[in-house]
């Protein structure tokens, strides 16, 4: 969760600082938080039991989200794995 919450202060303090800037495209520091975060996200859905709807769910959620920022499935894999 610490992890998570560095991304969300890092994207705060970009778009604080060019909050003035006129014709500034928020999309860009928003898909750099969620190809960051959806790693984190990844890895709670997994502790999961199979079958949960609510795991369900949040992989149709994470797929969504993918699509509407172009972002792949091998950008937000986690680089680490479940023990």
């Amino acid at each position: 969760m610490r992890l998570f919450g560095d991304y969300c202060n890092e994207i705060y303090k970009e778009l604080y600082r060019n909050n003035d800037t006129s014709g500034y495209d928020l999309k860009k520091p928003l898909v750099k938080l969620r190809r960051n975060s959806f790693k984190i996200i990844v890895t709670f859905i997994q502790f999961l039991p199979d079958g949960n709807l609510t795991k369900t769910q949040a992989y149709e959620k994470l797929e969504l989200g993918c699509r509407n920022t172009k972002l792949v499935i091998k950008e937000i894999l986690p680089d680490w794995t479940i023990e």
